[in-house]
């Protein structure tokens, strides 16, 4: 059972047996295909996962940014919460001309209209882990999945998010490739729970 009962800014991610707290950012032009018209598309999201699974949005309404924390008793949920927010993606913006809105970094660009962006907030640490000895792990995830893989480490104030001990981790493709990667490094991440600084998004800013 999750023992998290609190998703507040700077909560710390957690990838224990039956504990899983996993956060992701998105960029606020697309928090409605997670919330939906008066709640609906979230009251959907709770009613087809576990009892044990909360969805919790933090950030300001203005910014260009909001954090999705996920906190569930097993990855396959995470998966399957994320796989219906981007099948909603899918679906308002296949008719955008200029594709899915994506969390803009040093070196991204804009994507085309057949690929998505999925952005992962992780310590320093577990990215370390996600890319592994010279590459090697996040490259086996790249050609397992088919997605582009990124962990990010450029930021205006360093090489973490601002004040905190994160970076991101960002996956580019289909919403089936970038799916199979997130379940790749979830279970990359199987049984890691370190304590480190956590970013504050609605305190330290994008």
């Amino acid at each position: 059972m999750s023992k998290y009962t609190h998703s507040g800014p700077g909560t710390c991610n957690m990838f224990l047996e039956n504990n899983i707290i996993t956060r992701f950012l998105f960029p606020s032009k697309a928090i409605g295909c997670i919330i939906g018209r008066g709640g609906d598309r979230i009251k959907e999201l709770r009613r087809s996962s576990s009892d044990q699974t909360i969805l919790k949005i933090d950030g300001e309404g203005n910014s260009p940014e909001r954090v999705l924390t996920i906190a569930t008793d097993n990855s396959d949920q995470v998966v399957q919460v994320l796989q219906m927010i981007y099948n909603n993606i899918k679906e308002d913006f296949s008719d955008n001309q200029y594709g899915y809105p994506v969390v803009l970094h040093k070196g991204s660009i804009q994507t085309r209209e057949d690929k998505y962006q999925l952005v992962m907030i992780l310590s320093a640490k577990d990215c370390g882990r996600v890319v592994g000895k010279g590459g090697s792990t996040i490259q086996k995830i790249e050609e397992d999945s088919k997605a582009r893989v990124t962990c990010v480490k450029e930021f205006e104030s360093g090489d973490t998010l601002p004040n905190s001990d994160e970076r991101l981790i960002t996956f580019t493709g289909s919403v089936e490739t970038i799916i199979e990667g997130l379940s790749l490094v979830l279970e990359q991440l199987k049984g890691q729970n370190s304590h480190y600084k956590a970013w504050d998004l609605t305190k330290d800013g994008p």
